[in-house]
């Protein structure tokens, strides 16, 4: 990729995220406002079992897709709420306008922007973007992850005593039925939580706040910008369901922690599982 080209990605991916970011935090009042308090409005609905879409998840949609769009007419763009648009390219975009919109809707701090630009189905750059805590993720092939411009790396545990491990499941039956399994595997020796913001979570581990994370029923928004995050912060990510544990745009069940936990995270989790 020539510099030029990897310059512009760069602004555009950054620039996307910062405009989507502003207008997450300007709808937010009105958003909590109609789900705590019910006040009519029609500001969230749910678009199936538990899945919450709010005005706010489609204005930044909206505004992503007009970004990329208007720097990048032939690439791809995949987003949680407009689906594919097919590209001509090898380029594509994959994003969450509103990662966590429950927490967002609820007040709560945990959301975010994330965008994932893939070249050949890899991560080639990825952005995870909380506004109203300023957290800025930013991770590029080779060139490293960093917080708000420094350098960050996954955490040095060494043993599954004590660890911090986030599972977070899709709400299919059978992922929340693995996600249970997976729950009773780890919670007696380890600090286990839900977030559910599932991008969030995973640059968590790449700052080493977390050790790991485990995503059980996975979409390709739900982990891609924040798996490249992890590995450019030192630390492994896998596709558990696949035969040689690489991810990709179909993968459902998704480990990542820093390298030295991986193999017992992974041993634990193919005995709970039976895999």
């Amino acid at each position: 990729m020539k510099d030029e080209q990897r310059a512009l990605m760069r602004k555009v991916l950054l620039r996307a995220a910062r405009k989507a970011g502003a207008s997450l935090m300007k709808t937010r009042a009105d958003v909590v406002s109609s789900f705590t308090l019910g006040d009519g409005s029609n500001q969230n609905h749910f678009k199936g079992k538990l899945s919450l879409v709010t005005s706010a998840d489609k204005l930044s949609d909206s505004i992503i897709r007009r970004e990329i769009r208007g720097a990048f007419p032939s690439h791809a763009i995949l987003t949680e709420e407009s689906g594919l648009r097919q590209g001509s390219s090898e380029w594509m975009w994959v994003v969450d306008p509103l990662d966590g919109t429950y927490n967002f809707a609820a007040g709560l701090p945990l959301f975010n922007v994330s965008i994932a630009l893939l070249k050949d189905g890899s991560p080639e750059m990825a952005v995870v973007y909380n506004p109203l805590l300023r957290e800025f993720f930013y991770g590029e092939m080779d060139r490293g992850a960093f917080l708000n411009k420094k350098r960050i790396h996954v955490s040095s545990k060494r043993l599954l005593r004590n660890t911090s491990i986030s599972i977070e499941n899709s709400v299919e039956n059978r992922y929340i039925e693995m996600s249970e399994k997976t729950y009773s595997a780890f919670n007696k020796n380890s600090y286990t939580n839900i977030m559910r913001s599932l991008e969030l979570t995973l640059a968590y581990v790449a700052a080493g706040r977390l050790d790991a994370v485990i995503i059980t029923g996975t979409h390709p928004w739900d982990f891609l910008a924040g798996a490249l995050l992890i590995e450019e912060a030192g630390g492994r990510v896998e596709d558990l369901a696949s035969r040689d544990g690489s991810f990709s745009l179909g993968s459902k069940l998704i480990l990542a922690s820093n390298k030295n936990l991986f193999g017992m995270l992974k041993r634990r989790m193919k005995m709970a599982l039976h895999l």
